[in-house]
């Protein structure tokens, strides 16, 4: 045992002579020495060897006071070849990273938000620790934050380089590539790390589109559609962080991303029926191409420790500028042919900080923090032709956010209470030098509740949450689709309140989950003519009074042998009622969904992979999904030279089931959409790795709501 300072004391020493001293501590190798006097300082050196495979056969995930932590480290989950393969054998997650009722979730890597998907794709499944579901946030994740995933890495020690290298082809249809390249150095309390990869990617789309306008006549358009879209990119980032001490530590991660031309193609025939008569035939080329400059996002951070007290801020700046042009061709049978061009630009720049303290004691725990962030968007459309008004916006916003949350220990019960309260001063301009003030008030209380029995974890919630529309959903400025159809936002858009109720429960390797949820202001898709012509549908945004859902999910992961099998199965039921071309319409049909992954391993490096998902009709606000899909996919690994070599191949989508439908119901326009990719593919990835270690950074990002909207 150590004293006071942590200094070992051997009492009964006399002092005098000579003392062989022998010390033993696990990861490090063994160290004898000769000393004579005190105090008597010992390094350790890192021992390199490991222990061999230990495997968890207990419970794989638990209950926690914030949500369902899943173990990774230990289980079969560590020795997948990516972290987005473990993502999909997470019990509760369904494939492309949704969580029932929630949506699609915000990712945090030890502590620090993920806005770059490399972030993720970069991680090795090795490192990771465990995987935290959290469908309750508490207020210092923001009012907008609806659910939150927390990726917990292994803590790695030594100093020396380590790379992780991985080469991936992706082909059936089309060609796709990913080619990926991890460093990181670390030299006593330096550490310093670098991530890049290139990506190309081809995809292929295509739809049928049914669409039925009522005016003073009725409109109809049947549409068939091919398009083909070339994308490429090359993203990097580099960082640095620096330990002070165990207490203390500072860093930086700058990324910078370079977006290579992306051509979208499409070809369309359209068929134009006006009472149910024949009106026009077209055919329409359309050629968009999309090019940025490089996009930059820096985030800088400390953290320190000092007695019972936690204290840390995050700085994040932000900028990136995103250019479209567009060449619309439409050849006509009856009526004059059309060329229309279109030019749209939008810059985005934000900073943003954060400030946060806590204090921790023994039965309960204070924080208190603020966010803030300065946010400017300009936005230019144009057409030459002047088919549609071209327009110029501004957009200046700041939000302050200071918030509050307490834990307090009552008995074997673990309460949270929190209180956030956000002010935002909005002001939006358009090109006539209008000024739209969009500036609120609001307070967003959390409080949740957790119980440890035997065997059972316990946790109930009750929160308010907003979801605040997106830029583009604001914009006043009007976008051609094609001559019969425009879209465009709406500046008198008010945010969502969203309160929620939520219970989850884990009983050994099955958990439950429960959810109410109460959108009020919904915001959905809605309709209109465009100025005087009745023969163009306008699609928008509009505000609801309020729109009431439900969701529960069970997901069970036993293990049997070499067999480990995931279930997870989920409804999501809604309440609506709003005014369609046909009248009131009820919106009421619940969404059942399956998801069964399976792990078979069979020793000597070898895996196997059998995944299968399922989603069936039903209503998702004022669309019903109208064909059910499945999907089925198989992947087998190979693992060489102590799991530092990995080669697999698989099949995605092998029965090419994945074909999507849906009709969308709004105030005079009826649209039915099919439409399918070429989601079969054929896939082989090579992946190394030496002295493979995860960067200690632990920069949590501020500004989050604005970047997620940006």
């Amino acid at each position: 045992m150590t004293d006071s300072v942590g200094a070992f004391v051997f009492g009964h020493l006399d002092g005098s002579g000579d003392w062989l001293l022998k010390v033993s501590m696990l990861g490090y190798q063994d160290t004898c020495l000769v000393f004579s006097q005190s105090p008597c300082v010992i390094q350790l050196k890192e021992s390199h060897y490991s222990l061999k495979e230990v495997v968890v056969k207990g419970n794989v995930f638990r209950q926690t006071s914030t949500g369902i932590k899943t173990m990774v480290a230990g289980t079969s989950l560590g020795s997948l070849s990516s972290a987005d393969e473990v993502l999909a054998h997470v019990p509760g997650l369904f494939k492309g990273y949704q969580i029932a009722g929630k949506g699609t979730p915000v990712f945090y890597l030890n502590g620090r938000r993920v806005y770059n998907s490399n972030d993720i794709e970069n991680l090795s499944p090795d490192m990771i620790k465990d995987i935290e579901v959290v469908r309750n946030p508490g207020v210092s994740y923001g009012a907008d934050i609806k659910s939150v995933v927390l990726i917990t890495t292994k803590r790695k020690q030594g100093d020396g380089l380590g790379m992780y290298l991985r080469s991936s082809y992706y082909g059936w249809t089309n060609s796709d590539f990913v080619e990926q390249a991890n460093w990181n150095y670390r030299h006593r309390n330096l550490d310093v790390f670098g991530n890049h990869s290139f990506v190309s990617q081809d995809t292929e789309v295509h739809s049928e589109i049914t669409q039925i306008l009522h005016s003073d006549r009725m409109w109809e358009q049947r549409n068939f559609q091919k398009s083909q879209i070339y994308a490429r990119v090359f993203k990097n980032t580099f960082g640095a962080n620096y330990n002070f001490d165990d207490k203390n530590s500072a860093g930086i991660k700058y990324s910078v991303d370079f977006p290579l031309n992306t051509i979208d193609t499409s070809v369309m025939e359209s068929f134009v029926d006006v009472d149910g008569k024949p009106y026009d035939e077209l055919g329409n080329l359309n050629e968009s191409r999309n090019t940025s400059p490089a996009r930059h996002h820096v985030n800088a951070y400390y953290r320190g420790h000092y007695g019972k007290f936690t204290f840390g801020t995050d700085l994040d700046f932000l900028r990136n500028k995103r250019s479209s042009s567009t060449i619309y061709s439409e050849q006509s049978d009856n009526y004059q042919d059309r060329i229309v061009n279109t030019e749209s630009n939008v810059t985005n720049m934000m900073f943003a900080s954060k400030v946060f303290s806590e204090l921790s004691l023994a039965k309960w725990s204070l924080v208190l923090g603020v966010d803030y962030s300065r946010t400017h968007r300009e936005s230019d459309y144009r057409n030459a032709e002047q088919i549609v008004s071209s327009s110029n916006e501004e957009a200046r916003e700041k939000h302050l956010a200071p918030y509050m949350d307490v834990r307090w220990s009552v008995g074997n019960c673990q309460v949270s209470g929190g209180l956030r309260y956000e002010m935002a001063w909005v002001d939006y301009m358009s090109e006539d030098n209008s000024v739209l003030d969009r500036s609120y008030r609001n307070v967003y209380p959390n409080i949740s509740a957790y119980l440890p029995l035997k065997n059972v974890g316990i946790l109930a919630g009750y929160s308010i949450k907003d979801r605040k529309p997106s830029y583009s959903m604001l914009r006043n400025e009007v976008t051609y689709g094609n001559r019969f159809t425009y879209q465009a936002g709406n500046p008198y858009l008010e945010s969502e309140k969203i309160h929620e109720i939520s219970l989850s429960l884990v009983y050994k390797w099955m958990q439950f989950a429960l959810g109410y949820t109460d959108r009020r202001d919904a915001i959905l898709y809605s309709s209109d003519f465009y100025e005087e012509d009745k023969s163009i549908a306008l699609i928008s945004f509009d505000n609801i009074p309020s729109l009431k859902s439900m969701t529960g999910t069970v997901a069970v992961s036993p293990t049997f042998g070499l067999w480990s099998p995931t279930l997870t199965l989920a409804v999501s039921k809604q309440w609506l009622a709003t005014d369609t071309q046909y009248g009131t319409e009820r919106f009421n049909q619940p969404i059942f969904m399956c998801s069964f992954s399976n792990i078979f391993d069979f020793g000597k490096g070898w895996k196997a992979f059998v995944d299968m998902l399922f989603t069936s009709k039903g209503d998702n606000e004022n669309c019903h999904l109208s064909r059910a899909t499945f999907g089925l996919d198989l992947r087998i690994y190979k693992y060489l030279m102590d799991n530092r070599l990995s080669l697999s191949f698989g099949i995605t989508n092998l029965l090419d089931t994945q074909k999507s439908g849906n009709v969308l119901h709004m105030c005079n326009l009826k649209t039915t959409q099919i439409e399918w990719k070429d989601m079969r593919e054929a896939s082989l990835t090579l992946t190394y790795r030496f002295n493979s270690s995860k960067d200690r950074y632990k920069g949590t990002g501020a500004g989050k709501q604005e970047q997620q909207r940006l």
